[in-house]
This record gives C-alpha cells, structure tokens and sequence, in this order.
C-alpha cells in the first residue's frame, strides 16, 4: 500500500481501481497494515522532500554550467564558440520547469493535510484487517521459532537475519522488525485456515529471494513463491490455490482475467518505479560514501583467522562475475571450503577448489590457473610484492551478497573497521566485515 503514494498519478489509479474490482474478496494481515500505519508519515515527507531535491538539483546544474564556461572565457579565448544564447535558453527551461514544480507542490499531501489516499485505502480494507496477536507470549513464541528457522535459510524472513532487535511497540506488543515478514507469513496462514479459503493470492512488492524462488539463467529470472512457503501453506491449511503477484503482475493479469480496463503504460510505470526503487534502496542501504570500500571477510565458524579474496586485476571487479563453476584456491582447512561454498552459492557459482603452494598463487592468477584464491590476512613476502606492483587486488563482494552471508553466519561477523592491509592496498582503515570476538 505504500507504494501507492510513489506511484505515478495514472498507475496509483489504475491499481486502485483493479483493487476496488476484487473489494470483496480483498484482507490484509494485520503486520502490513501495521508497517503501514507506521511508515505513512514518512513516505509522505519522503514525497513532499523531492520538490526540495529536485530544486537543488537545477540551481546546482545551472550554477555549474554558467561558472564552468566563465571560467573557460570563451568570448577572450576562442574565435567562434559563444555560449551566452545556449544559457539564457538553459536558464528559461530551469525557471519554466521551477513554476511547474511550484504548482505541483501545492497539490502534494504534506503530513499535516487530510490523506485521500489513506481514506480510499480505509473504504477498501473496512472491516478485512487481521486481528492482532492475541498475546506477546504468541508473539514470542513465533520470535523463538524464527530463530531457528532463519538459521536453516526457512523463508520468508531470513535475509532479515543481520537486522538488530528493535522493536516496535503498539497496542501494548513488542513487534521486532526482523521478523516482520514472518509474522505476517504466520498471520496469512492463521486466516487461511480459520476462514477454510480454498484459493489465495498474496500481493507483494518485497522482491528478496526468501520469498521468491530465483533462477539465474542468463541473468535472474523469478520463477514464483518459493516451493517451501507453498509446501507450507498446503500443509497447514486445506488451500488448493496459492499465488503470490507484485503489483506490476497483478495490474496485468487483472486486466488479462477481469476485464478491468487497465492501460499498458500504468504496468510500463509501476515496472519502471519498481526498478528505480529498488536501485535506489541498494544504493541508500550502504549508508556510505563511494571513498569507502566494502569488504567481506571469509571467517571460518571455527578459527578467527580473517580471509580474503584476491584476483588478477584484469579479470573480475566483483565476486558477481566470477564463472558459474570458478576455480578457486583454497586452504587445506576443510572447514574454510564449507564456509566459502556456502558463500558464494548466492551468486549460483560452484566452488571448485584447487591446492595451490601460496607463494604461487600470483602467478597461478595472472596465468588463469585458477578465477581467485581464499588467501589469510597478512600475505608472504612473495604475494605483498605482487599487491603492492597492482597485479593482484581484492575481489568485492555485492552489498546484496554480505546481507546473505551474514544471514547465514549472524554470530561469527560484525560489521566494523578493519585494520590496513596489504590485500587492500590501503593505509586507512576501511569498512567492512570482521570476526566478532567470543564475549564481545
């Protein structure tokens, strides 16, 4: 429902209108119904903040061009370039489009309007919101089964594993945010069985792979719900009909199903908003600047050696693009071979390990012998020569790919700074991932 207030005009209304179709048969768990009281307000000011943004962006754009081209003194300095019709015409499109943005922004809801979208989505919703749990000692209890089936990968959830133990309070409850798609999971199945509904489809914008089963096959393609939710749900419920849609398909297959007038460009729109989204949440998630580095350290569970990897410079910029079957040099620690197994599933690449004497693994990577190498902390003489001439470097791993292995091994990495390395080919100290000390 958030994303209602993104949405351009024409999509938002469009939706609305498919979800005023189906009214009767429309529920919502009471946990989004909950996220979404909760984080309203903030996508309102989140709305009412880009009319600022974007002003800041043209005084920004128009100052850097009228100094850039003062400073090349074009007039004195070149026989036939003259630019000063170019900016006035710049300068008129920036305060033409400033007016636009002015009327805009005196229809936008700000937080202290009354919120028409929220009365439309109230008239939707009457009377088919959830229950709250019963008890906190329910709520607790689902927290306890949560922690062991976030340490087995058990969606939904687990990529929410490395969240902190915030909690939310309402209603007297303590609502802690990492298990907030578990809880609306358990809540789904709890109305599907007490209703004894036969068929459901679970509308969804949350695109994470513990929700969806992902294939890479010439890039990510989404198969569906991941097979254990519909295990689960079949198993628990008498449901013969489980689906689970975002909105984009949804818009789709209701014009396609229900004869709902549905124009193509609001399902290009809500497509295009969802892809911006999501680049701009991976991008506001790493919560720092470009100057700093991201690295991963490979910890085997049971030593507190920290482990790198290096690759030839030429070759790969990140773990991402190693081969599906990467030849990887390793330690003789079969212990180290697991952990990295399991860490580099994320990217779909199989570990095929090679031994390989560590004074030769440079020449063994400029060669190709091998796609990179699992390497300690502090290198022989031999390989620093190798760092310290450019030939081989770090391999980086996706901020997407540390939240996965962190949900995997939440107990053994805390994100810190780490002290330089000659890996790094850096003298300050850079953020990443280190071990976490026992008692700590």
């Amino acid at each position: 429902m958030l994303n209602l207030y993104r949405y351009p005009v024409q999509a938002r209304d469009d939706l609305l209108k498919v979800l005023h179709t189906v009214k009767a048969r429309l529920w919502m768990p009471y946990q989004a119904a909950l996220e979404y009281q909760e984080n309203r307000m903030s996508i309102i000011a989140e709305q009412m903040q880009r009319f600022k943004d974007v002003r800041d962006i043209l005084d920004k754009t128009e100052e850097s061009l009228v100094n850039g081209l003062d400073r090349l003194q074009l007039a004195k300095r070149h026989s036939l370039i003259r630019a000063d019709d170019f900016v006035k015409g710049v300068r008129k499109r920036i305060k033409n489009f400033q007016n636009q943005l002015n009327e805009l922004e005196g229809g936008q809801t700000d937080v202290s309007d009354p919120d028409d979208l929220r009365a439309q989505i109230d008239s939707l919703f009457e009377s088919k919101i959830g229950s709250p749990p019963a008890s906190q000692q329910e709520l607790d209890a689902l927290y306890e089964e949560a922690a062991s089936r976030y340490q087995n990968r058990q969606p939904p959830g687990y990529l929410d594993a490395h969240k902190e133990e915030e909690c939310y309070v309402y209603g007297g409850l303590c609502f802690k945010r990492k298990y907030g798609d578990l809880i609306l999971w358990n809540q789904v199945i709890e109305h599907v069985k007490k209703e004894s509904i036969k068929g459901v489809i679970l509308l969804t914008n949350d695109k994470k792979e513990d929700w969806w089963w992902i294939v890479r096959s010439r890039g990510d393609k989404t198969i569906g719900p991941r097979p254990e939710l519909i295990q689960e749900i079949k198993t628990k419920t008498n449901i013969s009909l489980f689906y689970m849609y975002n909105s984009e398909r949804f818009m789709e297959y209701a014009g396609r199903y229900l004869g709902v007038s549905v124009e193509k460009k609001s399902i290009e729109q809500v497509r295009d908003f969802r892809r911006i989204y999501d680049l701009a949440k991976r991008t506001h998630e790493r919560g720092f600047a470009k100057s700093e580095t991201w690295l991963a350290t490979l910890l085997p569970p049971a030593s507190l050696r920290t482990q790198l990897l290096a690759v030839a410079a030429s070759k790969f910029s990140s773990i991402a693009e190693l081969p599906p079957n990467a030849k990887i040099a390793v330690s003789a620690s079969q212990e180290s071979q697991e952990w990295l197994q399991r860490a580099l599933a994320y990217y779909r690449v199989e570990l095929i390990p090679v031994r390989i004497v560590a004074v030769e693994i440079p020449l063994a990577l400029e060669r190709h012998v091998i796609d990179a190498a699992l390497i300690e902390l502090h290198p022989s003489p031999a390989m620093t020569h190798f760092i310290d001439l450019g030939r081989i470097r770090l391999l980086p791993w996706s901020d997407d790919a540390i939240v996965s292995v962190l949900a995997a091994y939440p107990s053994i990495l805390r994100r810190t700074y780490l002290p330089a390395n000659a890996y790094a080919g850096q003298n300050d100290a850079l953020l990443g991932y280190a071990p976490r000390i026992v008692n700590e």
